[in-house]
């Protein structure tokens, strides 16, 4: 049974009528308790940045607060007491009933509308969607659900902007810029005559130009299918030391050019995994290690077992790392230094990629650095089990 503060002021009147003075007493001290209490409540309540309803277990709207009566259109006094249905649009009605049911079977904190499009419905009648966090709240008189809810129309509008550009990206930049660059390699192969000495230069910066303007995009449209899940990962058991000669094959003309040598240390592991993705992954650490190792530097790449999993390493001798950085290097552009990109020629991308990657696959990445003396880039994936079966997942997509 629950005490409400009504209830106690109808006491403290009947005390005082029947000459209960002490009882009376009593009661105002649990009065003012009760109210300071109920006041820091609501206070609370009301400053909380988004709109809040609470609900009973038969998801009747017992309170809101000033952002919900900004969000839905309503005066509390209107839907206080009203079912929590009428919030919500039609077309999801039966999705949010079937929600709340598996919750009051399993109250625990736990969203809604992450998925699927769950829609709001104002006084007016306009439709909006939203995402709900809902959070138990246990009482004297029983479960109550504060509903935490969320307007994600922008953020809707900026994913729908977002898919547009990756399109036209896709569309209608890549297969132009492709043209380009085969006209750009031809001037500079003297495939078309010769060109005097500058005009030679200026061809070159054009094809370096565009060459990075080509990995910019592709880097763009391959993080945007990863994240949307249109990618596919084909994983069989491969050998991670084959996938680091593989890799370091392909780096080696660019290694020789920086003078920097490439150490392949790794041992004969078997693992499960899309080789052509950790082939990738592998490409693109031993490229970043390269661009940012003095001439004259080694960089080593290894693998070894580590009980169920493969452990590769990709070391360098480079500048390092400042500790306020290890964070954000593995973000979108999250570069050590805005002149990286243009002075390395890299954009910004390639090690969101790797992680990416690497987490599909049930992986992890991280760096250890220190600045001044270099950094090491290591991910683990899962092995291949004795028996030849693929492992469990580690981490659920």
């Amino acid at each position: 049974m629950i005490i409400t503060l009504g209830e106690i002021v109808r006491w403290i009147v009947y005390g005082l009528r029947r000459g209960y003075y002490r009882l009376a007493r009593w009661l105002l001290r649990g009065d003012r308790l009760l109210w300071r209490s109920e006041r820091k409540f609501r206070s609370l309540l009301e400053s909380a940045p988004e709109a809040i309803v609470i609900i009973d277990a038969h998801s009747h709207i017992a309170l809101v607060n000033r952002q919900a009566e900004q969000l839905f259109g309503y005066k509390r006094q209107e839907i206080i007491g009203q079912s929590i249905s009428d919030l919500i649009s039609e077309r999801s009605r039966a999705e949010h009933r079937a929600h709340m049911r598996g919750y009051m079977r399993d109250p625990d904190a736990r969203p809604m509308g992450m998925g699927p499009a769950l829609y709001g419905l104002r006084k007016d009648g306009s439709q909006f969607p939203a995402e709900i966090s809902l959070s138990p709240l246990e009482t004297d008189a029983g479960l109550l659900v504060s509903s935490a809810i969320r307007d994600i129309t922008e953020r809707r509008e900026i994913e729908r902007a977002k898919d547009e550009f990756v399109s036209v990206v896709s569309h209608e930049l890549r297969t132009p810029l492709t043209s380009i660059r085969g006209s750009l390699g031809l001037l500079a192969s003297g495939a078309l005559g010769p060109l005097p000495p500058k005009g030679q230069r200026m061809v070159e910066i054009a094809v370096l130009n565009t060459d990075r303007l080509v990995r910019l995009i592709n880097d763009i449209l391959d993080i945007e299918r990863i994240d949307s899940g249109t990618i596919d990962l084909h994983p069989r058991p491969c050998d991670g030391a084959q996938l680091i000669r593989r890799a370091i094959q392909g780096v080696e003309q660019f290694a020789d050019q920086a003078l920097v040598t490439l150490a392949a240390e790794g041992e004969a592991v078997q693992m499960y995994a899309d080789p052509d993705r950790v082939h990738q992954v592998l490409t693109n650490l031993i490229s970043n290690a390269v661009k940012f190792s003095p001439a004259s530097s080694t960089v080593r790449v290894r693998c070894t077992r580590r009980d169920s999993e493969v452990l590769f390493e990709v070391a360098d001798d480079g500048k390092g790392i400042p500790a306020g950085k290890l964070a954000v290097i593995f973000e979108r552009f999250g570069q050590v230094d805005a002149s990286d990109s243009r002075g390395k020629g890299g954009t910004g991308l390639g090690l969101a990629i790797c992680r990416k990657i690497v987490e599909h696959h049930g992986g992890r990445i991280w760096v250890d650095s220190q600045p001044g003396a270099g950094s090491t880039f290591s991910f683990v994936l899962p092995a291949q089990q004795t028996n030849g079966s693929p492992p469990e997942p580690q981490v659920a997509l």
